[in-house]
């Protein structure tokens, strides 16, 4: 009896995996008719054992085979989307961030045949930098740079805005919202916002993106305050890597 159950066992497990080299071969050269691989002649049919039919596992190993093969090229293709969505966007800010580096000299010379007139108006409004169209934050001591490096030190948490713990684009919505400006929270909506800004010319309160997913606030010095990891928390640190900056302006 078990001899028999034994080469009937062994019969079974050969003819499946005829069946599974049958429909992997029909599967590579692009045969649909899946049916017509993995149902075989009678002389050669599976000989059921208790019930078990080799033929419908094979078929249920072989749909199944499918549907995950089907599963990982769609994950595959979105994975490859959101890269290609991700490297796009942050070329798009390195070149903006080039152009405007390219611009600078010719900027220079305009500041300073501004320089007097815009010190006359902060002078008489008694809030340096904000009229319309001039940065909002320029040189140490700002609200901005104040409350990031007020901060520091704090938990970071996942979509936190404070004030027990923040993420880094809840620190820069939270140091902005004090001093009156609504940012989004979300990194990639940052990075659209205000004017692009090269390394050399950061300036306190500028945004400080190390790549597409992790932004900061320049407080000089090469340093910038951000919510780093759960473990670093909000931290005040050297710039160590730069992709590109924005400049938040009035207006």
């Amino acid at each position: 009896m078990e001899s028999s159950l034994y080469a009937s066992l062994r019969r079974t497990v050969a003819a499946t995996s005829t069946v599974l080299a049958l429909a992997a071969g029909a599967w590579a050269s692009g045969t649909e008719a899946v049916d017509t691989v993995i149902t075989p002649e009678p002389a050669q049919a599976a000989v059921p054992v208790d019930g078990f039919d080799a033929t419908a596992e094979a078929r249920q190993l072989v749909a199944e085979s499918r549907r995950a093969e089907r599963e990982a090229r769609k994950q595959a293709e979105a994975e490859a989307a959101a890269q290609a969505a991700a490297a796009a966007a942050q070329q798009a800010a390195e070149a903006e961030a080039q152009a405007a580096a390219a611009e600078e000299p010719r900027r220079a010379g305009t500041r300073a045949t501004r320089g007097n007139a815009t010190r006359s108006r902060a002078t008489r409004s008694g809030r340096a930098g904000t009229s319309r169209g001039e940065p909002i934050v320029s040189g140490n001591g700002n609200s901005v740079v104040d409350y990031a490096l007020a901060q520091v030190g704090k938990n970071y948490r996942f979509a936190g805005t404070g004030p027990g713990g923040f993420d880094c684009s809840g620190l820069v919505a939270a140091a902005y919202g004090q001093a009156g400006v609504s940012l989004p929270h979300q990194t990639g909506g940052l990075s659209s916002k205000g004017q692009a800004v090269g390394r050399g010319d950061l300036r306190p309160g500028d945004l400080v993106f190390t790549d597409p997913g992790h932004v900061g606030i320049y407080v000089g010095n090469n340093q910038m305050v951000h919510a780093s990891t759960q473990r670093g928390g909000v931290k005040r640190s050297d710039v160590y890597r730069f992709a590109y900056g924005r400049r938040i302006v009035n207006g």
